[in-house]
């Protein structure tokens, strides 16, 4: 019978990969963030995006993420 590992500590390594990965690309994140927005802007003029466009998905998680990589490149 094969145990199960525990969720925190399967979060936590994952979490571990996550910084180790970001710890020499401290710019990714800023950029996939700006990238989200330029999508936005684009999403505009697709008329068959038009709830995506509405309700400005990329654009709150492009700033979502830039300010979270913003903050993970100061810590790291």
């Amino acid at each position: 019978m094969e145990q199960e590992r525990d969720l925190s500590a399967t979060l936590a390594e994952q979490a571990g990969r996550l910084t180790n990965f970001l710890a020499d690309r401290r710019g990714v994140p800023l950029l996939l963030g700006l990238l989200f927005v330029m999508l936005n802007f684009i999403c505009q003029f697709i008329p068959a995006l038009g709830w995506f466009a509405d309700y400005n998905v990329l654009l709150h998680l492009g700033l979502l993420m830039s300010i979270s990589g913003s903050l993970l490149s100061s810590a790291l």
